[in-house]
């Protein structure tokens, strides 16, 4: 009976995987796995992006063989989707970006990268009418730098401009900006994340080449900075994103003579305080973007080499699920949990036994089967 409601259920999932994203790196002993979405339709790097209701909006950067760009592509997570949004009023490259109260934000930035021209300028995006409006300048130039939204406020960290090494923040509410304390050195090419109310900034490179490891956390409670445990892999143009409770760390490039790109997906875990390995980044870029939406983090666009090339890549990670079943649970990460633990009934003893009519539990999320798939592999005899 067990068996063959465990069968049936994948009989599902292979069903509805698919028109599903394809699933890579399945090493039943890594903590999560990597998958492909629909690829962005103008692959481009240096680009920045943000978040609204599970859409991922992709601004900015060079397109092959173009200048920067005005370019807006919004990729809807809920189903595997892109469309083109109404251009940024400038073409911009190594912009920062962040979401707060349902609107884009978009600031600093090169207007013009060959010449060194640095932007100022704050634009605001609503999703509800597809159109962009001039903010408050910002006080001081800022290209390259890490942006992040907390508290309904939007926090600019690093990069090139003057005084480089000041936090910037920006109230959407008030329209005012303000510089905050210093970070311990500048560097550019940098990326930054949200945990439990601290901002975590990683890499970047100084001297215009030199990756660095550093590694900092800013406080915004009390406007104090505090260094951290070095990146294990020195790195800049990198992306980093906040995944249950840890930072993720991903791509950069390497400028020196006979550089690449970094695979390497290093996390950082604020309660230990210590690094880990994770699965690698499966299309290694440097000038990439990376959100997280419904526990998946989408990594996107950026240069598959050093300099001037460019990516459409969109993949996406997520960690395995922790076999903790809620029986009567309907959420896509219950869903996923739950064929984990219908599969490993073949296996042995099943939790949650009583509900073995998965129907009961919610339609299946086709992505969610698809990884599940691949994590179970090679446990059906």
């Amino acid at each position: 009976m067990i068996r063959a409601a465990a069968a049936a259920l994948l009989l599902t999932a292979v069903a509805l995987a698919s028109s599903s994203p394809q699933t890579l790196h399945a090493d039943q002993s890594a903590p999560g796995v990597w998958a492909l979405a629909a690829p962005m339709p103008t692959a481009r790097t240096e680009v920045t992006s943000a978040v609204v209701d599970g859409v991922i909006y992709v601004i900015g950067g060079f397109p092959a063989g173009s200048s920067n760009s005005d370019i807006v592509e919004a990729y809807d997570t809920a189903t595997n989707t892109w469309s083109t949004k109404a251009p940024v009023p400038s073409d911009l490259d190594h912009t920062g970006a962040a979401a707060v109260g349902g609107k884009v934000y978009v600031v600093g930035g090169y207007i013009s990268l060959a010449q060194g021209t640095i932007s100022t300028a704050t634009y605001e995006y609503d999703p509800q009418t597809n159109t962009w409006t001039g903010r408050a300048e910002m006080p001081l130039e800022r290209a390259a730098a890490a942006a992040v939204a907390h508290d309904g406020k939007i926090y600019v960290l690093g990069g090139v401009g003057d005084d480089a090494t000041k936090a910037l923040v920006y109230d959407p509410a008030t329209n005012e900006w303000a510089e905050l304390a210093e970070m311990s050195a500048e560097r550019e090419h940098l990326a930054a994340a949200v945990v439990d109310g601290k901002i975590y900034v990683a890499g970047g490179r100084e001297n215009v080449r030199d990756n660095v490891d550093t590694f900092e956390v800013y406080d915004p409670a009390t406007n104090t900075w505090q260094t951290l445990d070095p990146l294990p892999t020195a790195r800049g143009g990198n992306a980093a994103a906040a995944l249950a409770g840890r930072i993720h760390v991903v791509g950069g490039e390497d400028l020196s003579p006979g550089g690449t790109t970094f695979e390497e997906h290093e996390v950082y875990d604020p309660a230990t305080g210590e690094w880990q390995s994770f699965p690698d980044l499966p299309t290694p870029r440097h000038g990439l973007t990376a959100q997280v939406v419904d526990g998946r983090m989408y990594v996107i666009g950026g240069g598959p080499q050093p300099f001037f090339t460019v990516s459409s890549a969109n993949e996406y990670f997520v960690l395995k699920a922790s076999g903790d079943v809620d029986c009567n649970g309907a959420t896509n990460a219950i869903d996923a949990a739950l064929i984990l633990q219908f599969v490993a009934a073949l296996l042995g003893e099943l939790p949650c036994a009583e509900n073995a009519d998965v129907s009961s539990n919610g339609a299946l999320n086709a992505i969610d089967a698809a990884i599940v798939l691949q994590m179970t592999a090679g446990l059906i005899p």
